[in-house]
């Protein structure tokens, strides 16, 4: 189908059955992740001022733990946005596997 044919839906379709979105996805769900994992969640601010102070150093720790907390780095697994990055790679995994399945149901 042309592309100024296709519709917002065959659109979003077209997106979410792409499987370099997924890989777009998932990257971002493992970058974000080692912070994650880096940083203690949850923690007191000075446990995960020091962890970054043996990373950028002293005089950085608190400037960047603050950079961090407001992007919702210390509780990131409770955070909307990793929330979303899930829901995301739910539905590209989803709708990956419904475009899919005629050719493989036929292979089968």
């Amino acid at each position: 189908m042309p592309e100024e044919k296709k519709t917002i839906i065959d659109r979003i379709w077209g997106a979410f059955a792409s499987v370099k979105f997924a890989i777009v996805i998932f990257s971002l769900i493992a970058l974000t992740s080692v912070i994650g994992t880096i940083l203690e969640q949850r923690a007191e601010p000075a446990k995960n001022i020091l962890i970054l102070s043996k990373i950028f150093g002293e005089s950085l720790a608190p400037t960047v733990y603050k950079v961090f907390d407001s992007l919702g780095f210390i509780d990131m697994y409770h955070s909307w946005w990793f929330t979303g990055l899930l829901i995301l790679f739910s539905a590209n995994l989803i709708i990956c596997s419904l475009d899919r399945l005629p050719r493989i149901w036929k292979l089968a």
